[in-house]
């Protein structure tokens, strides 16, 4: 089992009850129709503000207005809307029953504003999926004396970093997935909350007296406490694994729910033959606000980037790959960094798309894996082929580095040819190398937004509900979020 829980917490809901309010020396505005020159079904309306809450309409009967401005200091935001049914809520209003109120679906967005520019936001998306547009941009002067405006985010540099290779790759793989497999060509990826331990563990029998360790991540919070590849887990806290009911089979991550934010982990584990306790102070993890972009889109739809869905698969691996880059030695323990951004110019994956080995045995390198639609596959190689002669030059006797090397020197968009040894037959393989192309991208983590949770954490953590985190449930639900922070209703 992965030690990765979510827990969703809303950025709007970590943040104070009413959001800092900006000078009106100069101001933008923002209107949201649901549908542009179309009667409107839906209503938003604006809840958040960067992971602060604004103040919201108490009364059902004042949110069906259909547009309302909303006045922003110019530069960077993350909004968090209220959609609403408005068919429904107005049946709210004349049954006045309040067992009956409507729900509204949350949906995020980051917007970067200009001074003394009017913002016409639409839906372009469909009712069970709004996307957010940007439709019309115009002049406007800033006149909110009598509204509130709202403060742009306190982004004081955009730093750009190099990634280390390994981690570099796997972005580019990444983007180029997201890039061809999702609509969506700009996209947030709102702050997460999770208990990432960084270990796979499972049972190694069916007498689930002890727990073995698969793997541990680089950086991670199991490497901090000092587990290792092998370890046996016998006791977690001052529970032996074998005394654990864990309804889900999960013991450890149970235990790692049961704990509050500055807890001790403690584990006993036996390596070697010896008995070992680890200790480590018990940290979630943020996962901080991220925002990505293809430079193939215009300027003015990267004024507004949607939260967008990506696959489970996709949304997980970005995950991962998030905490590694902020767990890396020299961004965990620098200052100063508001954001990082990672710009990447169209490349071409090198690696060709095989995973094999040499084997001593044979004349080629035999292949295991090819990666889904790579050059490799283009071409037509399939697992257990064995790699013969790459144009005129014989593999036998080479290293992987060389075949690397080999690889290389394909040129792009030419005519190649390969000769594998398939089920005892030779084969010649022929094909235009045409690898996989990485697209254009910019990549910026908001590592701001993750010090402002930081600071609420321990407030956020000593109230959790321990059985609705055991049940897999989300903090999504904005108002729950507040009733367990302030110990308050919020009621209409």
């Amino acid at each position: 089992m992965k030690i990765n829980k979510i827990i969703h917490l809303s950025t709007l809901s970590l943040g104070l009850m009413l959001s800092q309010m900006a000078n009106a020396e100069s101001c933008a505005s923002i209107s949201i129709v649901d549908k542009l020159n179309q009667q409107n079904k839906f209503i938003y309306e604006l809840i958040g503000n960067n992971m602060e809450r604004v103040s919201i309409e108490r009364r059902l009967s004042k949110r069906i207005k259909d547009t309302k401005n909303y006045y922003l200091q110019p530069g960077s935001h993350t909004l968090t809307f209220w959609k609403w049914d408005k068919s429904l809520l107005k049946k709210s209003i004349l049954r006045n029953d309040k067992r009956q109120k409507p729900q509204a679906k949350t949906h995020v967005v980051s917007v970067n504003v200009k001074p003394n520019k009017h913002y016409t936001i639409a839906n372009v998306g469909t009712n069970d999926q709004p996307i957010l547009s940007v439709s019309k941009m115009s002049n406007m002067q800033c006149d909110a004396s009598t509204a509130a405006i709202f403060k742009a985010k306190d982004s004081k540099s955009v730093t750009k970093i190099t990634l280390p290779s390994a981690l570099q790759y796997r972005l580019d793989m990444l983007m180029e997935k997201a890039g061809t497999t999702s609509e969506y060509k700009n996209n947030l990826l709102p702050l997460e909350v999770v208990t990432a331990f960084g270990a796979v563990t499972q049972y190694p029998d069916k007498n689930k007296t002890e727990l073995i360790t698969l793997a541990v991540s680089p950086f991670s919070l199991a490497s901090k406490l000092g587990l290792q590849t092998g370890d046996k887990i016998i006791k977690l806290g001052s529970n032996e694994i074998k005394d654990i009911e864990s309804e889900l089979n999960e013991p450890l991550a149970d235990y790692l729910l049961s704990l509050s934010e500055r807890n001790n982990i403690e584990i006993e584990v036996v390596r070697d033959n010896n008995k070992l306790t680890l200790n480590h102070p018990y940290r979630l993890t943020i996962i901080p606000e991220t925002r990505y972009s293809f430079n193939s889109q215009s300027a003015l739809e990267k004024n507004l980037i949607n939260a967008a869905p990506i696959n489970n698969v996709l949304s997980r691996k970005f995950k991962r790959l998030l905490m590694d880059i902020d767990n890396l030695p020299q961004l965990s323990t620098a200052e100063h960094l508001d954001a990082i951004k990672i710009v990447r110019q169209e490349s071409y994956d090198k690696k060709y798309g095989i995973v094999g080995e040499i084997k001593s045995s044979t004349s080629g390198f035999t292949i295991h894996q090819i990666k889904e639609n790579s050059a490799a596959q283009a071409i037509g190689i399939k697992e257990n082929d064995e790699l013969i002669r790459i144009n005129d030059t014989k593999i036998k006797g080479k290293s992987i580095n060389e075949v690397a090397q080999v690889i290389s020197h394909i040129e792009l968009n030419k005519d190649y040819n390969l000769l594998v040894n398939r089920d005892g037959h030779q084969i010649k393989l022929s094909g235009i190398y045409s690898p996989l192309i990485i697209p254009a991208y910019e990549l910026i983590i908001d590592r701001n937004s993750k010090l402002e949770v930081e600071k609420l954490m321990p407030r956020l953590m000593k109230k959790r509900r321990k059985k609705h985190l055991k049940r897999g449930g989300s903090y999504s639900d904005l108002r729950s979020v507040n009733d367990m922070r302030h110990g308050t209703s919020n009621k209409d």
